[in-house]
């Protein structure tokens, strides 16, 4: 990618070297996002990037596993080798990264972003920041309390002015121990908000700063036992605050899912329809100015489909009440011109309404 096209900014914080002795993961380069850092209004984060995002077995990750720029792949010895190209392609790698390998730990914030404000790591429309730009090894929790200070003291003006620059609007953040660090460090200022009584109770608080508004959770629901029954709660408080921020519903005009929204899974993309259905009145999921494109797309076994814009409400409510949109498979079966590419959730349903297509054909209809 042209390193024109990156703020003096972030080719600076690409290039800086890592503070020495804060156990910065050997041969790994600063994240100064997951996902394009440019281009989306809302944003999560969290303490410093996991040593997992370089590492695995002690080693750094190479080829297809690689998921970010290391000095081996820019072919270089050391951090004071970086100049311009090399902070591009740095940056270039982190505004693809969900491109490529991403790690499990984002799917379940993913499952939020979509179904309370409509956006995505996978469509540029959502991104991932870090207090600390590095990731070390040990994790965060292991470093000593020098080193973390060090390492915060050196990376929290970079977020402040990524903030300021990029104009987010909503700030997402998961556990208690990033929300805490996000007020040590000075970034934003708590107030709590609402409390989820059971267990693992829950505390949700607000704060604003730098021009967004934040929006934090103490349970950690990547790791703390229990924390995912608390994800459909999150998702309407998320939707409830984040409303007014990103202006009115805060998706695409005439619709309340973004276009190029992305699912991971059939039951991440049936349960934002069922909220749509349940908190709109709007005839069809898409922009009909946009005509039959593909408007949401998600994860089957069979490779990436496609939900079409013009899939309207009644179709939709059709689905919600058959059995098959929970456990039971769709069927891929033939379209009108004979490819084996539409996906329907009961073969005896009239179709009328419902276009969702396989991006690749079958050889031959089948379960999914």
């Amino acid at each position: 990618m042209d390193k024109g096209i990156w703020p003096r900014y972030l080719l600076n914080r690409a290039a800086e070297q890592p503070p020495s002795g804060c156990r910065v993961v050997l041969g790994s380069t600063p994240v100064v996002s997951f996902g394009h850092p440019l281009e989306p209004r809302v944003a999560t984060l969290g303490i410093n990037p996991s040593s997992g995002e370089f590492l695995a077995g002690g080693r750094l990750l190479e080829g297809p596993k690689r998921r970010l720029a290391t000095l081996r792949s820019l072919g270089l010895n050391g951090h004071d080798e970086v100049d311009d190209t090399a902070a591009a392609a740095i940056i270039d790698d982190c505004a693809s990264y969900f491109d490529r390998n991403p790690y499990r730990w984002f799917n379940v914030l993913q499952r939020i972003l979509t179904a309370a404000v409509g956006v995505s790591y996978f469509h540029k429309t959502a991104c991932h920041l870090d207090l600390v730009q590095w990731a070390t090894d040990p994790i965060w929790k292991d470093l000593t309390r020098i080193q973390q200070e060090r390492l915060l003291a050196r990376d929290r003006e970079f977020l402040r002015t990524q903030l300021r620059h990029e104009g987010y609007k909503v700030v997402l953040v998961n556990g208690a121990t990033a929300v805490r660090w996000a007020e040590r460090a000075g970034v934003v200022a708590w107030q709590e908000i609402d409390r989820i009584e059971d267990p693992p109770a829950t505390t949700v608080s607000v704060g604003r700063s730098e021009g967004a508004y934040f929006i934090g959770w103490s349970c950690n629901l990547q790791s703390q036992p229990g924390a995912l029954r608390h994800v459909d709660r999150l998702i309407d408080l998320v939707k409830e605050q984040a409303t007014q921020e990103l202006g009115g519903n805060g998706m695409t005009q005439g619709t309340s899912f973004e276009r190029g929204t992305h699912f991971r899974s059939r039951t991440e993309l049936v349960d934002a329809l069922r909220r749509w259905y349940d908190d709109t009145d709007e005839d069809t999921i898409g922009d009909l100015k946009f005509g039959r494109a593909p408007w949401l797309s998600f994860d089957t076994s069979a490779g990436i489909a496609d939900l079409n814009a013009d899939t309207r409400r009644a179709a939709i409510e059709r689905m919600l009440r058959h059995p098959s949109k929970a456990d039971a498979p769709w069927q891929v079966i033939e379209n009108n011109r004979g490819k084996v590419n539409k996906i329907v959730f009961d073969p005896n349903d009239t179709h009328e309404g419902w276009y969702a297509y396989l991006r690749e054909p079958l050889g031959a209809p089948s379960s999914i």
